[in-house]
Formats: structure tokens, C-alpha cells, sequence
């Protein structure tokens, strides 16, 4: 490369850098080829008078002859070639020819490494970094040249060059020479100057192999970090030069940790790559890395940088030895790389293109599964299957993904019977494993086996993790976090979710339903406003329909708590439209059920919820769950005897165990208790419920009831002799019940109240508040009986609460 001309910007901050220097000191200027380094040196040598001899460590050694022992230099420059032996060589070699001058070693690579360790050390450095132009910089050098660039249009040319000094004159000078910038012009300044490094490098002046992976750099676009590495490995000196690149800043992070050459620069190199680059020789330099790369989890940047048609055909092959592989990248990229795979193609590719199209846990996947995808899946698995080419992880996958086809088209049963199959086969254990697994699990959520689906998305974490496959083990651990919040044992799920890290595993359906689970389980009130849906206009089911189902029905749950039963009742109608025309499971059919049942009792129509459980579910029915809803419905019509007797045998026919369920039908038990005058023995079984509670955090069973119901059933805890766990509950409760209250039933104070209010937080007596009011005790009795009976409260403490739940005073 050319260094820039004579006439370039005077860069008068880095000469200064030079003042220090003496008799006998050495500096080092260091950036790539044509960042003004030479040019830099030139203006310092003009501006002090300096005499200087320059030498490029390409030729031969100096030494000292007869005739130049006499003669001198103030400054002696040396040109590094190769950062090699020879380099260090010249150097030591002219500071002995020289002891006296400065000596000023221009370099690509930075300090030589054969001189680390020795006494010769620069004094002053330059850096990469300190030779990059500013915008300011820029500025004045347009201004030089006669063309005025705005600051907008400074920033742009530093963001597409780096600040690299000869594309950025380069780049100039075109304005200078069209009368103005633009888009246009900053193009073809990129394109000149990186036809200026492409004759140096034909020259020798750049180095051939450096300039050739500067080309596949930017061919790559961005690339991770250890590809771009490698990929500079190939070439002598690539891993210094690289690091000069970086510093310069023209090769930069991108997004997401990943590297890339400035865009402007990595446009007009591409515009090159087939001229300079010809395809054998893009073979031979990636043609040892490939497999290495893809190995390694980045087969997208390796079929990235193999995207040129004369190497199709090693791609294909490339991820037809890597296709499990694929699955880390995103789905449409996928079905972009394979989308002209012929009829007569390998079959791993048939597998993983299959798996694009109807693996919803995919990175990726848009989450629905067309017909025309879910058939033409089908046909190509039939077509893969059927040439017996696959090895044993293939077989495993295709296998898996037939079950995929059958859950989408309603055969649940049939799909959780073919993926056990798959999962149990210890011929299938192999590095497909963890999509395979995770996919069983999904299978045996739908069909309601949640134990078994925890097992499935607890190996398919390890499988992936020992696969070193990060996002699939992700995903599989939130969906056993998942599958443990929405199990039986409520103990283990309250574990859980204190000890889960909060990380997200990028499937967004998956983590807002976590999300909301467990924030419908605690009564988090902030959390349901922020996560339930209220747009009823449609219902978004796809595979796995049992993801979606949860989601929805925990929304009208959240939209209940909310005291918003109609809603939540609407939300149920808008689902079952859209599964009108699908096949449910016999699990997922009951979660339909189960949620509008609740939903109809809670709007104030329980004799509707009966009738609906009655058409689904004979009397008594083995599900807890429907029995005690069949409860809840009876308690609020009323029918306290029979929801008591439907209680007591549900319990006694489970052994005295339901489960998560167990502070819910305590609850129901304790009010079915008092509606028959049975006040004792509703004491007993509520402090039975609270104590159950208390050990989960469980807050649902008690909220799910109405405010008003939640509201008794804090007041009759509050009469009970609780231990002091059971008491901090309570406590707890009161708080939850009056967050409720702030959102669903909102208080109107007037300028007087609210004064009042907030006198009440810092005044105690109702002589002191007069006096603060200037009022009479009698006109504060009066004003606070009215303000209790807004809030609903009966004592100054309670007050306080609510109105700090409600955010009517600031919290304490």
C-alpha cells in the first residue's frame, strides 16, 4: 500500500508526540499498510530540519563501510517487511550502524517479538488507534481540499471507514473532486482506495496472503471472533496484523460480539473478492478450517464464507457432515441454505431441512406450522427414510420429527408413543439426542404426563450441554422449570422458582409463560398487569398447541385476579373458536374446560360452570381439579352442603393428597365450613390452608375466591392463634389483598382527604392532627370515618397500608 501523499492533513497533536526524543531514542509507529505512518513521519522530520535515512528491512543488512564511517543521520527510519527475523535483524543492525540517531521502526505488526525480552525498547509508541482520523480531522481535511462536509456527513465517513487514513483521503479527495459528499461519492472513494491496497499488494508492498483474508473478511461480513482469528492464522504474520487492524478500529465489533471490517471498506473489498480472489485459492485457504469451524458451533460463518456458487457443492457437503449442526442456526437461514437441495440430495440434509420447517423449538422458527410445511416435511422425512443412507442420529431425529407431523395433525397420543419409543431406544443416543428429547418432552406435556416431560427436558439439557449446544440447553431447562411450576408437588415448584437463575432461553412464548405462572401462583399484581393479554381479537395456537393452551388459560386466571371474570370468560370463548376446527388431546381438552368453567363461576354464572363440567365430565370424576371446581361453582350458588360433601370426598379419595392443589381445597373446604354454621371447624381447616400456603408462598387459592371472599378470609385468619411463619403470611396476604384492591377498585379522594391521608402517615392522635388542620377533633373524627369507609379500612395502621398499596401516599 501506498502511505498518503505529501499535502495530507497535518497531524500536528501526534508530531508533538516526537519532542521527547533524543540522541539515541527509538520510536514505534504502528498501523496497517496506508494508515499515514510514513506520512506522519515525513511532516515530523520537514517541521524540526531533521536529516534521515530510510531503510526497508527487504533489502540487505546494513554495514559500515570505510567511506560511511563518516557520514551521519539525526533520524533513521526503518520500514518493517515481515515482522520476522530478518526485521529484527535490520533493526539491531542499524542502531548499531547509527547509535546516535533516533530511531523510528514503522510497523504492521507492532514491536517485533524477537525484541520483547531485549533492552532495545521503543520510548514513544504510536499506535494503530492514535493514526485513525477523527471526525474534527476529517472536517479539516475537506476543508483543505475545498469542500465543506457536515458533521452528520464526518460521522458517516468515520463509521464507514474506521478512520482509515487512506480510504478516508481517498474519500475526500472524490468529494473535493465532484464538488460535494454523498452516498455515491463515499463509494467510489472506498472502492479507489481499495484498489490503491489491491496494487500494493500485487506490488509485494502489502503482503498477498494478508491481503487475500482481508478480503474473505469482509466477504463473511461478521464473523465470530475465533473464526476471524483462524481465518488470519493462514497467513504469515495474520494474528499481529490483526491485532493493529482491531486497534486502528477497522475492524471493529459488529453486534453481539462479532467482528467485521468498516462497512464502507468491506463493501468495495467484496466488489473485489472475485477479481482478486480466485475460487481455488478460496478453497485452499478455508478448505483446512472448515470442519474445524463448524465443529466448533459456527457452521453458519463457515457456509457464510464458502456463499460463492463455484463452492456449492463443498457447502452442501460441508453441512451434510455437520447437520445436526444447523439446528444453532436460525430457521429461515436454514430453509435459505438448503432451499435447492435436489430430489436426490443427502438425506442428513433432508432431516435437518425438515426439522426447519416444523420444529418449533428451533432458534428462530416463526412459532406456526403451515399445512404446506407440515406435509412437505412429511414428504421429505418419507424421502430420507426410505434411501436407508441415514446414521443412527439421523434416524433418531427423522423419527422424532414423524411425531412432530402427528402432534400437529391432533394425534397426541400417537406422537407421545413414537417419541417415548425414540427416547428409549439406547441406539439413539448420540449428538441429535437433545432435540430429540426435548421434543418428547413436548410430546408428553400435551398429553398432560408432566413427571415424564420434567425427565425429558432434564436429559435434553445435559445431552446439550455436553453437545455443546448453550441455546438448546436453555430451552430445555426453562421448559423443566416450567413443567415443575405447573406440577403436582408445590413445595418443589416454589423451590425452584427461588433457585432458577433468571436467564431466558430466547423461546419468548416459553419465558412469558414462566413469567406469568408464577406470577398468577403468587398473586404477583405488577407482574400480571404487565403480562395479561387483552387483545381478544385472536388466538395465536400453534405446535406445541399445550404451550399456547397454558399461556391462555393463565391469562384469564391473571384477568380474574384482576377481578376481570368477563373478560377472562371472553378470552376462553376466543380460544375455543380458534381450536374449533384442531384436534385437542384428552389433557389439553380438560385445560379448555377447566378454564371457562372457572372463568363462568367467576362471572357470576356458577350454575353455567356445573352445567359445562357436567357435559365434559361424569359424577364423581377422578380429577381433583374438576371436583373442586364443580365446588367452587356450588359454594357460589350457595349449595354449601353439597360443596362440602363433593370436598371431603375428593380429599378421602385421593388419599388426603391434592397436590398443588392443597391450600385451594382447604379454602374451599373452610368456606363451604362456615356457610353450613360450622364456624370451628372452618378455623381449623383455614389455619390448615394458611400453614400449607405459608410453606409454598402460594397465593392463588386464597385471591381466586373474589376480593370480597379473599377480604373475609384475611379477616377470619386474623382471629386465629397462628405461629409466627403462618402470621408473616397473613401479613403478606393483607399486602396482596390490598394491591387488588388498588387496581380493580381505584379511590377517589378529594384535596381535603388526600391531606388528611397524608397528615395520618406522620401523625398519630386525633387532637395533633386537628391542631395540624386547624380543624376541630370532632370535624377529624368525622373526615376519617368517611376516608376509612372509602378505603375500607377500620383503623389508622390498616389505612396506612392501603393507601400505600394504592400509591395515594409515598411508600415508607
Amino acid at each position: 500500500m501506498t502511505e498518503a501523499g505529501h499535502g495530507a492533513l497535518r497531524r500536528s497533536s501526534l508530531v508533538s508526540t516526537f519532542e521527547q526524543l533524543g540522541p539515541g531514542s527509538v520510536v514505534m509507529i504502528s498501523g496497517p499498510y496506508g494508515s499515514g505512518r510514513g506520512t506522519l513521519v515525513r511532516q515530523w522530520l520537514a517541521e524540526q530540519g531533521l536529516d534521515s535515512v530510510w531503510w526497508n528491512t527487504a533489502r540487505t543488512l546494513p554495514r559500515i563501510t570505510e567511506e560511511e564511517k563518516e557520514t551521519s543521520a539525526d533520524v533513521v527510519v526503518v520500514r518493517l517487511h515481515d515482522g520476522g527475523t530478518h526485521d529484527v535483524e535490520s533493526i539491531l543492525a542499524c542502531r548499531a550502524r547509527w547509535p546516535e540517531a533516533i530511531l523510528a521502526v514503522i510497523s504492521p505488526y507492532g514491536w517485533p517479538d524477537g525484541l520483547r525480552s531485549g533492552p532495545l525498547r521503543p520510548e514513544v509508541v504510536v499506535s494503530a488507534h492514535d493514526l485513525a482520523f477523527s471526525a474534527d480531522e476529517v472536517a479539516s481535511w475537506a476543508s483543505d481540499l475545498g469542500v465543506t462536509v457536515s458533521a452528520t456527513q464526518t460521522a458517516s465517513i468515520i463509521d464507514a471507514t474506521g478512520g482509515y487514513a487512506v480510504v478516508v483521503d481517498a474519500v475526500v479527495r472524490r468529494a473535493a473532486v465532484e464538488g460535494g459528499y454523498s452516498p455515491d461519492t463515499l463509494a467510489r472513494g472506498c472502492d479507489e482506495a481499495v484498489s490503491d491496497l489491491s496494487a500494493a499488494a500485487s506490488g509485494g508492498v502489502v503482503p498477498w496472503d494478508l491481503w487475500e483474508v482481508s478480503l474473505l473478511t469482509a466477504f463473511g461480513g461478521s464473523l465470530a471472533p475465533v473464526v476471524i482469528e483462524t481465518l488470519w492464522a493462514r497467513a504469515r504474520q495474520g494474528p499481529a496484523a490483526l491485532r493493529v487492524m482491531r486497534d486502528s478500529g477497522v475492524i471493529a465489533d459488529v453486534a453481539d460480539g462479532r467482528l467485521g471490517l468498516a462497512p464502507g471498506i468491506r463493501a468495495a473489498c467484496r466488489r473485489r473478492f472475485g477479481t482478486d480472489l480466485p475460487h481455488d485459492r478460496h478453497w485452499q485457504i478455508l478448505h483446512p478450517l472448515l470442519d474445524r469451524w463448524a465443529a466448533a458451533g459456527h457452521l453458519d460463518d463457515a457456509t457464510t464464507l464458502m456463499g460463492t456458487t463455484d463452492l456449492d457443492g463443498a457447502r452442501t457437503q460441508l453441512m451434510a457432515r455437520h447437520w445436526t449442526r444447523l439446528a444453532e442456526l436460525p430457521a429461515p437461514a436454514v430453509r435459505e441454505r438448503l432451499a435447492n437441495i435436489g430430489p436426490h440430495s443427502d438425506p442428513h440434509l433432508l432431516v435437518a431441512l425438515s426439522r426447519a420447517m416444523i420444529d418449533v423449538s428451533h432458534p428462530g422458527h416463526p412459532g406456526e406450522i403451515s399445512v404446506r410445511d407440515r406435509e412437505r416435511a412429511g414428504a421429505l422425512l418419507a424421502e430420507a427414510t426410505a434411501t436407508g443412507g441415514l446414521d443412527v442420529p439421523a434416524v433418531a431425529m427423522a423419527t422424532a420429527l414423524h411425531a412432530v407431523v402427528l402432534r400437529a395433525r391432533g394425534r397426541h397420543d400417537d406422537a407421545y408413543a413414537l417419541h417415548e419409543h425414540t427416547v428409549d431406544d439406547p441406539g439413539h443416543v448420540a449428538s441429535a439426542q437433545a432435540g430429540v428429547t426435548l421434543q418428547a418432552g413436548l410430546s408428553a406435556m400435551s398429553v398432560g404426563a408432566l413427571p415424564r416431560a420434567g425427565e425429558h427436558f432434564g436429559a435434553a439439557a445435559q445431552h446439550a450441554n455436553e453437545a455443546g449446544q448453550p441455546p438448546v440447553a436453555a430451552m430445555a431447562t426453562e421448559l423443566e422449570e416450567l413443567v415443575y411450576i405447573l406440577g403436582a408437588d408445590p413445595a418443589q415448584w416454589w423451590r425452584r422458582t427461588r433457585l432458577q437463575t433468571a436467564t431466558s432461553s430466547g423461546w419468548h412464548k416459553v419465558t412469558r409463560l414462566v413469567r406469568l405462572v408464577r406470577a398468577v401462583r403468587t398473586v404477583d399484581v405488577a407482574a400480571m398487569l404487565e403480562a395479561r393479554a387483552d387483545d381478544t381479537e385472536a388466538a395465536t395456537v400453534d405446535d406445541p398447541v399445550v404451550i399456547d393452551l397454558f399461556a391462555w388459560c393463565f391469562q384469564a386466571m391473571a384477568l380474574t385476579l384482576l377481578d376481570r371474570p368477563h373478560v377472562a370468560l371472553t378470552h376462553t370463548q376466543v380460544l375455543q373458536t380458534a381450536l374449533a376446527d384442531g384436534e385437542l388431546s384428552a389433557f389439553e381438552q380438560r385445560m379448555l374446560v377447566v378454564a371457562r368453567a372457572e372463568a363462568l363461576s367467576a362471572s357470576g354464572d356458577p350454575a353455567a360452570a356445573l352445567e359445562l363440567l357436567a357435559e365434559h365430565y361424569g359424577e364423581p370424576d377422578h380429577r381433583y381439579d374438576v371436583e373442586l371446581l364443580r365446588a367452587r361453582a356450588e359454594i357460589d350458588s350457595g349449595e354449601y352442603a353439597a360443596a362440602l360433601t363433593r370436598i371431603e370426598r375428593t380429599i378421602a379419595g385421593h388419599d388426603g393428597h391434592l397436590g398443588r392443589h392443597t391450600a385451594w381445597g382447604h379454602v374451599l373446604l373452610a368456606i363451604a365450613h362456615r356457610g353450613v354454621g360450622s364456624a370451628r371447624e372452618s378455623d381449623r381447616v383455614l389455619e390448615s390452608a394458611l400453614a400449607a400456603a405459608a410453606r409454598n408462598g402460594q397465593r392463588q387459592p386464597f385471591a381466586r375466591q373474589g376480593l370480597d371472599e379473599f377480604g373475609r378470609l384475611i379477616a377470619q385468619g386474623q382471629r386465629l392463634a397462628l405461629d409466627p411463619v403462618t402470621h408473616q403470611f397473613l401479613t403478606e396476604l393483607m399486602s396482596t389483598r390490598d394491591m387488588l384492591r388498588a387496581v380493580t377498585a381505584p379511590v377517589t379522594l378529594t384535596t381535603r382527604e388526600r391531606l388528611l391521608l397524608e397528615r395520618l402517615v406522620r401523625t398519630e392522635g386525633v387532637r395533633r392532627l386537628a391542631g395540624e388542620l386547624h380543624v376541630s377533633p370532632n370535624t377529624v373524627k368525622s373526615q376519617l370515618r368517611t376516608l376509612y369507609r372509602k378505603l375500607d379500612v377500620s383503623s389508622r395502621a390498616e389505612a396506612i397500608r392501603v393507601a400505600q398499596a394504592m400509591r395515594l401516599v409515598p411508600l415508607t
